[in-house]
């Protein structure tokens, strides 16, 4: 015989997704901490938090661009740069989310 499949409601479902980008956000906080210590410090920590959520409701879904938006917004910001224009214009003309947060990263590169 064969097992019963496990059948999760809508709510389980939303709370495993919720742990799994918890998890991955604390990753790519780390990573983001590790490699770029010039744009972010630890007491960068929340901010950085607030922009990696802001990128993923946003619509960016693969970890690489995530991370690549959280950086380039921190690089502009500290460095008087109009983040939101720019942004609003890329999301104009690049409708793919992963080749915007290249170019967006491009443009306010942080090396």
């Amino acid at each position: 015989t064969l097992p019963a499949p496990v059948v999760m409601t809508d709510w389980e479902l939303e709370g495993f997704k919720n742990k799994k980008w918890l998890e991955t956000r604390e990753n790519m906080v780390e990573y983001i901490l590790a490699t770029y210590p010039q744009i972010f410090a630890q007491q960068d920590r929340e901010q950085l938090i607030k922009d990696l959520d802001e990128a993923e409701n946003k619509g960016y879904i693969y970890e690489i661009a995530i991370v690549q938006y959280a950086v380039a917004k921190q690089s502009a910001v500290k460095n008087g740069k109009d983040f939101a224009t720019l942004e609003k214009h890329l999301t104009q003309n690049i409708p793919d989310p992963l080749a915007r947060a290249a170019e967006l990263f491009n443009v306010f590169n942080p090396e």
